[in-house]
């Protein structure tokens, strides 16, 4: 209603979205308002659609391959919790029954419940204070950024999951804000707010300075480690012959298929 009531009033339909900020993101707003621009906003927003659709599936992908590992290890912590607080304390009766000298190892596991049952309480206390501090550390830049880094590195979800997810959705917007007429620079500056990644928006706004200052986008990409030469690669193509938008979109593809097989391979 308030945007209706905006645009009778006068205002371009991409001012009246931008008021809106949680609802239409930066993308959104800019690809509207290069379809106003080109009077082409119908395909715009076609586009636009085809985009959004394309980055929910990327979260599912994302969501399905955490949710299944953390199951599991959510399920393994609960049964060695059960196992140390009512199985070994059982146990433990029945070797002192029949007086029997346990093994050392047996001995250490017996201590570990024993220690466990004393302090539970204020173990559980260290880990919801761990975890508050935590949420509280995140909100500060530079721990926030060596935490992006890090997970980066974690064998499997890092290095494939998180890392070809990233790559996939800076391959899809930023072609989807080419495709819809928005400038290289403008495209960049936008993508880099999507990716929600700390050392690849850095990496983003550190490729978009020097394209602005008039380098290859695709040399500045090749020049940053977080990118796999295959998107520098394609990006070269895409310079060549004028296609840079259609030759992201293959890549994009390229990542979401990858992302599939991972993720089959996982589970």
């Amino acid at each position: 209603r308030n945007l209706k009531r905006d645009i009778q009033g006068g205002t371009d339909f991409s001012t009246a979205l931008s008021k809106y900020p949680n609802i239409f993101t930066v993308g959104y707003v800019a690809l509207v308002r290069a379809g106003e621009a080109t009077g082409r906003l119908y395909k715009s927003m076609s586009d636009l659609a085809g985009y959004l659709e394309g980055a929910e599936r990327l979260k599912e992908k994302v969501k399905s391959a955490m949710t299944y590992p953390l199951f599991i290890l959510c399920f393994a912590f609960l049964v060695v919790l059960g196992v140390v607080f009512f199985l070994i304390p059982k146990f433990e009766d029945m070797f002192s029954q029949a007086g029997a000298q346990l093994p050392l190892l047996t001995r250490m596991v017996v201590g570990a419940s024993h220690f466990a049952i004393q302090t539970w309480p204020y173990m559980l206390g260290i880990v919801i204070v761990g975890i508050f501090a935590f949420k509280k550390a995140l909100k500060i830049r530079s721990f926030r950024y060596q935490f992006d880094k890090y997970i980066l590195r974690i064998p499997i979800i890092g290095k494939d999951i998180i890392h070809k997810s990233l790559m996939a959705q800076f391959c899809h917007t930023l072609s989807a804000l080419l495709s819809g007429g928005v400038g290289l620079s403008t495209s960049l500056d936008i993508t880099s707010k999507v990716v929600h990644h700390l050392p690849v928006e850095g990496a983003i706004g550190f490729i978009r300075d020097k394209v602005v200052a008039g380098a290859n986008m695709s040399d500045e990409i090749r020049a940053q480690k977080l990118f796999p030469g295959l998107v520098g690669k394609m990006v070269a193509v895409g310079e060549r012959t004028g296609t840079i938008d259609e030759m992201l979109s293959r890549t994009a593809k390229y990542y979401d298929d990858e992302l599939d097989n991972i993720i089959q391979k996982l589970t």
